[in-house]
């Protein structure tokens, strides 16, 4: 199935496009960088489903937590529906870090 690297290819346009200097991780992450796309702060893992939804696990997330870590990146899991839809997951102080951030910035109310 080569939608799988079109998932990819979307996500690292799309950082690209909100400005990020994103590049796909040879392999991806198959060796010792890890995740399919990065960026200098974010590791983007990316999973894609002909399916309407995708289950999380707590191992998912603890493995991206980790590999993240381990980078030195924040670690985001991005899912891609088989309706389109692009769903981003991250854990819960990751959100609110952002969400405070744009909010001290009046970005947010």
């Amino acid at each position: 199935m080569a939608e799988w690297k079109d998932a990819e290819t979307d996500l690292r346009r799309r950082w690209s496009e909100l400005g990020l200097d994103a590049e796909m991780v040879p392999g991806s992450g198959a060796g010792i960088r890890k995740g399919d796309v990065r960026t200098r702060d974010l590791m983007g893992e990316s999973k894609q489903t002909s399916r309407i939804s995708y289950s999380v696990t707590e191992a998912t997330m603890a493995k991206l937590e980790a590999q993240g870590h381990q980078s030195l990146r924040t670690g985001i899991l991005v899912v891609t529906l088989g309706t389109g839809r692009r769903i981003y997951v991250m854990d819960a102080h990751i959100a609110e870090e952002w969400i405070e951030k744009l909010a001290a910035h009046g970005e947010l109310q």
